[in-house]
């Protein structure tokens, strides 16, 4: 047959439209439509629930893998050489951007030995590796790091510099930990401590400055930090910014 041409007077025809094909893998039959017009990404009921069990299984396989690799990761932070380390803090620290991923971390130890290996390496480059990796495994949870470090582990990350949540996430940490007499007298023990303290009240961030000031005024309830913080002329400074 001759097709329709313009001369002939007759209107092109529209391809018929192609109805959408069920979700499962394998079923090839198209969605089931309601009554209303609802369309559905699934033949029938029973599909769909098929399709949510296999992605759920897919779901627990992927992240038993990211649980072993994790693993191997945290194992490989005690390496022999501050190259293995420095990668493996920057994998985990990759890795972590994902919530799953994140969690397999966690689960597999990651806090304590990037905590461990932040106060014994001496190289800058390696802490600000150990120092992302634990931001992205503490999210803002800055305790499970002093649980393991204690106040140096944290002032450790301070020094580091960091980003300014992280340094407003420690800080705001450090003033809720000082609100305790023996966790205060704690850091009293260190007065270098209370010094890296006073350097956050000169932070580019005020929340930062605020927290630290916070912090300090906690501390100040010491008689041996108030004696502290009048030679370094902060106490003034400490009033302002809670004002």
């Amino acid at each position: 047959a001759t097709p329709p041409t313009e001369a002939s007077g007759e209107a092109p025809r529209e391809p018929p439209s192609a109805k959408p094909v069920c979700g499962l893998a394998g079923c090839t039959h198209p969605c089931h439509v309601s009554p209303d017009g609802t369309s559905y990404g699934f033949c029938s009921q029973s599909h769909a629930e098929q399709a949510r069990m296999a992605k759920e299984r897919a779901t627990r396989r992927s992240l038993g893998a990211s649980m072993a690799l994790n693993a191997m990761l945290v194992a490989a932070l005690g390496g022999p050489t501050a190259t293995l380390r420095r990668r493996a803090a920057g994998a985990l620290c990759n890795g972590s951007a994902d919530g799953d991923v994140l969690c397999a971390a966690v689960d597999a130890g990651a806090v304590a030995p990037l905590t461990t290996l932040l106060l014994s390496s001496g190289s800058v480059d390696v802490k600000q590796h150990l120092t992302l990796a634990l931001a992205h495994a503490v999210r803002g949870e800055w305790r499970a790091v002093f649980n393991v470090g204690g106040f140096q582990a944290l002032l450790e990350v301070l020094s580091v510099g960091g980003s300014e949540a992280v340094q407003q996430d420690v800080s705001s940490c450090l003033g809720e930990l000082l609100e305790d007499t023996h966790q205060r007298r704690a850091l009293l023990a260190d007065m270098n401590s209370v010094s890296s303290i006073v350097g956050l009240l000169s932070s580019s961030s005020l929340t930062t400055q605020q927290n630290a000031a916070k912090a300090l005024a906690a501390l100040s309830q010491e008689a041996a930090a108030r004696e502290v913080l009048y030679r370094l002329g902060t106490l003034s400074h400490v009033i302002r910014s809670l004002s």
